[in-house]
């Protein structure tokens, strides 16, 4: 079954509830207030949707019945069409596993299977940044998409629907940082997390992309007295927290200036930790990429295409 995400925030902090018919929030029930106000309804929220079993025409039709526009062919790889619609970019894509093959010696591999999964693998349409108003039309393309026989995650499919949260510059203010600390306790603490597994049912195949915080930085994160700058997080979080997932123990106790210089000696396919940049249940690279652009770490993860500066965080369950 294909599943909606509506909006919630709690006082400071962001949640995301897949819902079908209404799933009540239920891992924040140690907060006093939950409220949908005006300064929610001012962020855009962006959306991407797995699913496979529709054929593409009528994807596309689907697509121009609810967003409109003209699609387009893209230079990307894996990009069907490019819709230019009055919300902004619709993509549709194919969702395979080409991916798992860009290493460098495995071009042909990778050609083998990128034809493959045009054939056989799923799609996803991701919408343009969507004001609140329009949520209502996503709703009704996820409503018609499933009435076309769209299937959603299941223990064969390693698909969902992700929502993308438009967040605070990092850089602007002290409180858009702890903001994004304070999401990232609530969401990885460990009660919450068996609370949202129960909830949400989510079958094995998908626990490889819905992977959690390093042990070194769950401990930091705990710390109630862990208050970091901007520059602090992004260097324990991009930083520390892959240098660690490569094995190093020190991690955490060299001077940053010794991680940094470890982790930037590495090649690039091993510097660009897949755990730390995508493949977590909340996914936060891409905000602190966008606050630290210029960074070198930052440069290489978006030439390598694994995540893009973006004023966002991106709940994957």
């Amino acid at each position: 079954m294909l599943k909606f995400v509506r909006l919630v925030i709690l006082t400071l902090i962001l949640q995301i509830a897949l819902i079908s018919n209404a799933y009540a929030q239920f891992f924040l029930h140690d907060e006093a207030h939950l409220f949908v106000d005006a300064a929610v309804k001012a962020r855009t929220i962006g959306i991407e949707i797995e699913f496979a079993g529709v054929p593409d025409d009528v994807t596309i039709r689907l697509i121009k019945k609810h967003f409109g526009g003209r699609g387009s062919h893209s230079d990307e790889e894996n990009m069907i069409l490019l819709f230019n619609t009055k919300s902004g970019p619709v993509k549709l894509k194919v969702e395979g596993s080409a991916w798992r093959f860009e290493s460098s010696g495995l071009e042909k591999i990778h050609d083998a299977q990128l034809e493959e999964d045009y054939k056989m693998a799923p799609r996803e349409i991701v919408l343009p940044p969507l004001r609140y108003e329009d949520l209502p039309k996503a709703q009704a393309l996820l409503d018609d998409l499933k009435a076309a026989g769209a299937q959603g995650t299941s223990p064969e499919l390693a698909i969902s629907l992700q929502a993308n949260i438009q967040m605070g510059d990092l850089l602007a203010s002290q409180k858009n940082v702890d903001d994004l600390v304070n999401l990232m306790r609530v969401y990885f603490k460990k009660d919450h997390i068996k609370q949202s597994r129960a909830l949400l049912n989510i079958p094995e195949i998908r626990q490889e992309f819905l992977q959690d915080l390093s042990p070194g930085f769950m401990k930091v994160l705990e710390n109630p007295n862990y208050k970091p700058t901007a520059r602090r997080l992004y260097d324990d979080f991009m930083y520390r927290q892959s240098l660690e997932l490569l094995g190093h123990k020190n991690a955490w106790v060299l001077p940053i200036s010794a991680v940094r210089k470890q982790l930037l000696e590495y090649d690039r396919d091993s510097i660009v930790v897949q755990r730390v940049v995508k493949m977590s249940k909340l996914r936060v690279s891409s905000l602190l990429l966008d606050a630290f652009r210029e960074d070198p770490l930052s440069q290489v993860i978006i030439r390598s295409e694994w995540a893009r500066p973006a004023p966002i965080v991106e709940f994957r369950e």
